[in-house]
């Protein structure tokens, strides 16, 4: 997603970057993101010492509330390809069950991701790979589903919309490229639920027209998102950041 104009505040010892959205409002307002990031909205006019004495008198808050969104982040552990492993699929866990058989292929059956396997059953290399190819075969139908849906909402058709292509990402869930007129997905996103790939894609459209996370992005945001929208963010960095 794009860069947003970053400012930074200093208290305490401690050093926080935030990025500063400068709206018709009359009061000065703090956001945590469930990621760590921190916004802050400014009625037009606000000057830098204002908005410095109102992050220190919001300090003890915002401390709270990283801490409260660290706990819930937990570090990711190495992928496993054998049966009792875990997977993420559009927001539900599966687990992995490895089965011998004459073919090899990989398909839902019930709450389990069943990977039927000509190798041995203990070659996680094997079953990452067939893993991977079903995940990828995935992504191309649910991600142009999703992507299909946000580009209608901007009456975008074949011919004007920015191409859609995936990749991983550390830190982004997704970004547009006005050179190339694309739209970059986060590999990722195929662990999430279907509203929370639909929600990134709506957000880089957003982007064509506004390429900051100043107010008249957020406006379009309103305006094209799914109502509750913010949830789906924050669930999204919750569960899947």
């Amino acid at each position: 997603m794009n860069k947003p104009d970053m400012r930074s505040f200093h208290y305490a010892g401690k050093h926080y970057p935030f990025s500063l959205v400068v709206a018709e409002r009359k009061s000065l307002a703090l956001t945590v993101r469930p990621d760590g990031s921190l916004e802050v909205r400014a009625p037009q006019g606000a000057s830098s010492e204002q908005i410095d004495m109102f992050l220190a008198k919001k300090w003890l808050w915002l401390e709270k509330q990283l801490a409260q969104f660290d706990r819930y982040r937990k570090p990711r552990s190495e992928q496993q390809y054998v049966t009792g492993a875990s997977l993420y699929y559009l927001g539900r866990q599966y687990i992995l069950n490895v089965i011998e058989d004459t073919r090899s292929l990989v398909r839902i059956e019930g709450r389990k991701l069943a990977i039927h396997t000509a190798s041995f059953l203990s070659d996680e290399h094997h079953n990452q790979k067939l893993i991977s190819r079903w995940l990828d075969n995935r992504r191309k139908l649910v991600f142009f589903q999703q992507y299909n849906t946000a580009c209608a909402r901007f009456h975008l058709d074949e011919k004007t919309r920015p191409q859609l292509k995936w990749k991983k990402m550390r830190t982004q869930w997704g970004s547009y490229s006005s050179k190339t007129h694309t739209v970059y997905l986060n590999s990722r996103l195929i662990e999430a639920p279907t509203e929370a790939i639909r929600f990134v894609c709506i957000h880089e459209l957003c982007h064509i027209q506004y390429p900051h996370h100043d107010v008249e992005f957020y406006k379009a945001m309103d305006r094209y998102q799914d109502t509750g929208w913010r949830k789906v963010e924050e669930r999204l960095e919750l569960r899947f950041g």
